[in-house]
């Protein structure tokens, strides 16, 4: 009974451990960006034994390198946004043709089938997002 009880716990620790592990203690996403360059920079001379002109030349090389990505990451999220845009007014274009098209019991039949389509879709999302390891595409 000992043993099983010791088991247990090991194995409820190490669950524990390796979800804290997963989020990762959650201070990287709560610093500011000049505050990540620092505690990099900082980690980098412990471990590579840096003098002070190294470090010195370190942090300006990653504070210069931080600024480039951010500027990378916000045109990223434009240009996305803009194929978001341009991407729903032509879906937009589409159905506006497809109702001159179509009767309107045919359209309404085309309606309900998509709605169908995009519930299997995103009741399918859902059983492979635990898989994957949770909302990896949730924005919040």
């Amino acid at each position: 009974m000992k043993k099983i009880n010791l088991v247990l716990t090991a194995i409820l620790f190490s669950v524990g451990v390796s979800a804290f592990a997963q989020r990762g203690g959650g201070d990287h996403q709560k610093m500011d960006p000049a505050e990540r360059v620092e505690k990099r920079t900082e980690k980098m001379k412990t471990e590579l034994n840096l003098n002070e002109q190294q470090y010195k030349d370190l942090l300006a090389l990653n504070t210069a390198q931080s600024g480039k990505m951010q500027a990378e990451r916000k045109a990223h999220q434009e240009e996305m946004k803009a194929k978001r845009e341009a991407m729903k007014a032509e879906h937009e274009a589409y159905e506006a043709k497809l109702k001159t098209i179509l009767t309107p019991d045919q359209y309404a039949k085309h309606q309900a089938d998509m709605e169908t389509r995009k519930a299997e879709m995103k009741a399918k999302r859902g059983k492979h997002r635990g898989k994957r390891g949770g909302d990896w595409n949730k924005k919040g």
